[in-house]
């Protein structure tokens, strides 16, 4: 009994003052400031707590290593070969399984699969930032210092996980505009498939607008003029991906990116077509996207994953397809009302301006202002049409002559 008792006090001396160090970081200091230690200094329950807290640590600082890539399944299924000298990041048995590597990957760095590990801390829960359809995004600071987000592929099944990475790095590897998020590498080792991308210090605009209640109000949050600024730099984003023949799919807050100098970035690919030559639309099986963020009836699901319809129908995509999802952003950025909460009778009233505005943000000061917004918000009424009749060059313009009235 005194030996597990004496173990009990060594473990908890060892282990609580990093431990202690390491969640007030974490927190800030906010609820540790209240926990007292000397209340969970009872046997079993300690060490209980320590392991838990141990566990955490470990990934905090990375010295619990993710399990390993199993080399012998690994070369039983042909992805890999520790002894082939030619194996490198940009050759392996990527082009067994799905051909040579896309033309438009010469262009970007190849990385291998241990600088990434490094980079995030062997793909650490404290570094991944976000979560999409398609896999898991983290934050990671490169060797030479250079902060990246890396979107680590977790489809299931080698077919359809290869063509999602060819479609996403194809499409975003070929568009090079300031409001598109820029893709810097890759990763094709082993059965991995990452994207790198360049970092976005701000998030996206869906945290601006929705803050938990202990954020800080972002400039995006408390400012009019911030607001339309990205919802532009959105457009201007979404009107070149257009003007190059690609349709994005899933457009919505969380997949426009804003950088630490406050510009607006589409991102995220993996449902994007890209258009043939001369074509202005195509044919696909069942329709696409984000609940909320697509016309009603293409998806009844509430949810923020982007979906793939499973009825085998043909639908028409063409560059008015992202038109909805765009309105439906305008008026989340104008009401400050989430998708699913703008429902149908609230789109087609002819509510004033002044009864819909987001209530947590001061009202534009000058009638000029206010009509700026309603206009946005008209514009934002005729992108929810079954038919449109306007293009996102239109609707920049708008926006860019909004903004002049808030700057």
């Amino acid at each position: 009994m005194s030996m597990a008792l004496s173990t009990t006090i060594l473990l908890s001396s060892l282990f609580l003052p990093r431990l202690v160090l390491l969640l007030s970081q974490a927190t800030g200091g906010v609820w540790l400031s209240k926990w007292s230690i000397s209340s969970i200094c009872g046997g079993v329950s300690l060490i209980a707590i320590i392991g838990f807290l141990s566990y955490l640590m470990c990934s905090r600082f990375g010295c619990c290593e993710e399990e390993e890539i199993n080399s012998e399944s690994e070369e039983e299924a042909g992805l890999s070969d520790p002894d082939d000298p030619d194996m490198g990041p940009t050759a392996n048995k990527f082009i067994q399984q799905g051909g040579p590597l896309p033309s438009e990957l010469e262009s970007l760095e190849a990385f291998s699969l241990r600088d990434l590990k490094d980079a995030t801390k062997n793909f650490s829960w404290f570094h991944r930032v976000g979560k999409g359809g398609f896999g898991a995004v983290y934050k990671g600071q490169l060797s030479d210092g250079r902060w990246v987000a890396v979107k680590r592929s977790q489809v299931v099944g080698v077919s359809k996980r290869d063509s999602v990475f060819t479609s996403e790095i194809k499409t975003q590897a070929k568009s090079e505009h300031i409001n598109v998020l820029k893709v810097i590498g890759y990763c094709v080792e082993y059965n991995e498939r990452i994207i790198v991308f360049e970092y976005m210090a701000q998030k996206d605009l869906y945290g601006h607008l929705y803050l938990k209640p202990w954020q800080k109000k972002s400039q995006v949050f408390r400012s009019w003029s911030m607001r339309v600024k990205i919802l532009l730099d959105a457009g201007r984003g979404l009107n070149y991906l257009h003007q190059k023949g690609i349709v994005h799919r899933d457009i919505k807050s969380p997949n426009i990116l804003i950088d630490g100098d406050l510009v607006g970035k589409i991102s995220d690919f993996g449902g994007a077509l890209v258009l043939a030559p001369g074509r202005t639309s195509v044919k696909v099986e069942g329709g696409f996207g984000t609940s909320g963020y697509i016309k009603p009836g293409k998806q009844s699901k509430r949810s923020m994953k982007p979906q793939k319809a499973k009825n085998k129908e043909k639908t028409v995509v063409d560059s008015k397809s992202d038109l909805y999802s765009f309105g439906v952003v305008m008026l989340e950025v104008i009401t400050g009302k989430k998708a699913y909460r703008l429902r149908k009778e609230f789109l087609k009233s002819n509510s004033k301006v002044n009864t819909v505005l987001d209530q947590r943000l001061a009202k534009p000061v000058g009638d000029d202002k206010m009509k700026a917004i309603q206009r946005l918000m008209y514009v934002a009424k005729v992108c929810l049409q079954p038919t449109p009749e306007i293009d996102m060059m239109a609707i920049v313009g708008e926006l860019e002559s909004a903004l002049t009235l808030f700057v």
